[in-house]
């Protein structure tokens, strides 16, 4: 099992996991840029993961430094990685569809 982190260091790695998010719906709005509308869907979910990075922020501005500092269990780390895993592009690679596309975002988000 992983070790633990800090509060501080597990905010950064949730911050990583929605880059990875972003780039990856920005990946699918070019991807489905001949649809104005599906186009539009991704770039807003894009938006979506630029909101949640500049809240995971003003979350971590209003900890104390011992909050900050403040060690998570192992487990939950482990669990906050698991996006790191993952290469937008090796995951837009397959997708040819909307369909695929949506099933890849739920996965995704729910991960």
């Amino acid at each position: 099992m992983s070790e633990g982190c800090t509060v501080d260091e597990l905010i950064e790695i949730a911050i990583a996991g929605e880059r990875v998010a972003a780039l990856l719906y920005r990946g699918l709005a070019q991807k489905f840029s001949k649809s104005h509308a599906d186009a539009g869907f991704w770039t807003s979910m894009a938006s979506d993961e630029a909101a949640h990075i500049k809240f995971l922020r003003s979350i971590r501005s209003k900890l104390s430094d011992d909050e900050l500092h403040s060690i998570v269990d192992p487990a939950v780390v482990l669990d906050a990685r698991k996006i790191l895993r993952y290469s937008p592009e090796g995951l837009l690679r397959p997708v040819n569809s909307m369909e695929k596309a949506i099933d890849l975002s739920h996965e995704l988000e729910n991960s």
